[in-house]
C-alpha cells in the first residue's frame, strides 16, 4: 500500500468542479481521488458483474481500476490509463469531432443498458489516443435514475451545431466555432431565435426523446443515442481544400520502402533512425509523409498542419493503419492559448512539447509568404522542443527562393538562421539535402 500526501502529487488544474473527486498525477500516472460521498457508487460500478466493463473500455471509456493507494483527505483512489497527449476540440478537424460524438453515443447506449448515464456531454471530456477518441470524465458516470434528462442542449451546442455547419459546407465558420470554449459568438448565435431551430433533424430526435422520456426513461435514453448515432454517421463533413491540398509529398518515395526514398527523405530518415526514440512533433506536416516515416521508426508522433484537408487525410489514413500518429489542426505561428475557468485549459506549448521537432519545407514560406523573421521562428521551435530539432533550410539560390528574395532580405542566410537558433540550442550539424542547395540542420539542446 502506498500512502501519499498532498505535497507528493499534482492535481489537474481543470479538475475543480467535479463532485465525484479530483484528478491528480503521480510518477507520470493518472489517478482520481474520490470524495467520501461517491466511494460506494464508484466501487459498485467497477465491481458490478452485470456491467461489461471491458466492452465499455473498448468503446472508448478510459480504462480504470481500483487501487490500494491512500491519499490524505480521500477514502478511495482509482487509476486511469494515461492518454499520452491532452488535446482539445479547437485542435480537431470536424471528422474527429464526428467520431468523438459517435463514440459518445455508443458509450451512452451501453451504459444505459446497465442502468447508467453520462451527465456531461461536452467534448472537453474527450481526448484522442492516436486516432481513437477516449472519454476521460469518469466522474460523469451516474445512475440513470438520478438523471432526469440527458444534456441534449449541451450536445447540440458543442458537437451537433459545429458538425452541422461543416456538413452544410460552412467549414470556416465551423472551425471558428470549434475554437471557442463555453463562451463565444458561435455559441451565442447557436441559441438565437432563428438558428436554434437547426439542425431540424436533431430537434426532432430531441422531441421524440422528451415525449418517450415521460413513459420509460431508460429506453428513451437508449433510443435517443441510437438515433443520434445514426444521424451523426450520415453527416457528410467533407474537409475544405487548401492551398497545399495536392502538394506531392509522395515524390519523396514510398514511405514503406526505404530503397525508394528520394530528396530530403534520406537525410531525415538517417537522422531519425540514429536518434533516440521518443515523442516527435511534425510541425506543418502537410499530408504527413514524414510523420508516417517517424511512426514506422518507433516514434510517438504528433502531426499538425493548418489545412483541414491535410489533417483529415492523415486522420482517416491512420484510423485504418493504426500508426502511432495524433493528427491535429494547428497553425505554427499561433499556438492554442490557455482558456477556460482560471485558464485551467493549458496552451499547446505546455501540452505538446516533444523530444524531437521536425520542421521541413516551412521556414522560407514563413519568411517570404508571411513576413516572419528568424527570431519568431526560432522561439516557436524552441518552445515545442525538449531535446532536438531537425530543420530544413532553403538558401537564397534555390530555384524557388531566388524568385522571391529581394534586397530587403539580405538577412536571409543560413548563417544568420543558425545564429538565432543557437540562442536556444547548444550545438548543431549541417547535412546536405536534395535538391541542392537545400540543407538539413540538426539542432541539439
Amino acid at each position: 500500500m502506498v500512502k501519499l500526501k498532498i505535497e507528493d502529487i499534482k492535481f489537474e488544474d481543470s479538475s475543480i468542479i467535479d463532485n465525484c473527486g479530483r484528478v491528480f498525477y503521480y510518477e507520470d500516472r493518472v489517478f482520481r481521488a474520490i470524495n467520501k460521498k461517491y466511494v460506494e457508487h464508484v466501487k459498485k460500478f467497477l465491481e458490478n458483474q452485470n456491467i461489461n466493463i471491458d466492452k465499455l473500455f473498448e468503446i472508448g471509456l478510459v480504462k480504470t481500476k481500483l487501487t490500494d493507494i491512500e491519499l490524505e483527505g480521500y477514502p478511495l483512489v482509482i487509476e486511469h490509463q494515461k492518454v499520452p497527449f491532452v488535446t482539445y476540440r479547437s485542435e480537431w478537424v470536424p471528422m474527429m469531432l464526428k467520431d468523438a460524438l459517435i463514440m459518445f453515443c455508443e458509450l451512452s447506449v451501453e451504459l444505459a443498458h446497465s442502468g447508467y448515464a453520462l451527465k456531461d456531454s461536452h467534448p472537453w471530456n474527450i481526448l484522442f489516443d492516436k486516432c481513437k477518441p477516449v472519454f476521460v470524465d469518469f466522474g460523469s458516470i451516474t445512475p440513470i435514475v438520478e438523471l432526469s434528462n440527458i444534456p441534449y442542449t449541451e450536445l447540440r451546442q458543442y458537437s451537433i451545431f459545429p458538425l452541422w455547419l461543416a456538413s452544410m459546407g460552412w467549414n470556416d465558420v465551423a472551425s471558428l466555432v470549434m475554437k471557442e470554449h463555453s463562451i463565444g459568438v458561435g455559441g451565442y448565435l447557436s441559441q438565437t431565435r432563428f438558428v436554434k431551430h437547426f439542425p431540424i433533424r436533431y430537434n426532432r430526435i430531441v422531441s421524440r426523446y422528451l415525449k418517450q422520456n415521460k413513459k420509460n426513461h431508460q429506453q428513451a435514453v437508449i433510443t435517443f443515442f441510437n438515433e443520434l448515432k445514426q444521424y451523426a454517421e450520415n453527416m457528410r463533413v467533407n474537409p475544405k481544400r487548401g492551398t497545399w491540398t495536392d502538394y506531392p509529398q509522395e515524390n519523396c518515395g514510398n514511405v514503406n520502402d526505404l530503397s525508394t526514398y528520394a530528396y530530403k527523405a534520406k537525410p531525415v530518415y538517417n537522422l531519425l533512425e540514429t536518434n533516440q526514440r521518443g515523442t516527435l512533433l511534425d510541425m506543418a506536416s502537410n499530408r504527413g509523409w514524414f510523420s508516417q516515416m517517424a511512426a514506422k521508426l518507433g516514434y510517438k508522433v504528433i502531426s499538425f498542419d493548418y489545412e483541414e484537408s491535410a489533417v483529415t487525410e492523415i486522420y482517416n489514413k491512420n484510423k485504418i493503419e493504426c500508426n502511432d500518429i495524433l493528427p491535429l489542426k494547428m497553425n505554427f505561428l499561433y499556438s492554442t492559448p490557455n482558456f477556460g475557468m482560471n485558464l485551467s485549459g493549458k496552451s499547446s506549448i505546455e501540452r505538446l512539447k516533444c523530444d524531437t521537432t521536425l520542421v521541413l519545407a516551412l521556414i522560407h514560406h514563413l519568411v517570404f509568404g508571411q513576413n516572419v523573421n528568424f527570431e519568431i521562428i526560432a522561439k516557436i521551435i524552441d518552445q515545442y522542443t525538449l531535446k532536438k530539432s531537425i530543420v530544413e533550410f532553403i538558401p537564397h539560390d534555390d530555384i524557388y527562393v531566388s524568385k522571391w528574395i529581394t534586397k530587403d532580405h539580405d538577412w536571409y542566410t543560413i548563417e544568420n538562421f543558425i545564429k538565432v537558433m543557437m540562442k536556444y540550442f547548444s550545438n548543431y550539424e549541417i547535412f546536405d539535402s536534395s535538391p541542392e542547395p537545400r540543407k538539413i540542420i540538426l539542432f541539439k539542446k
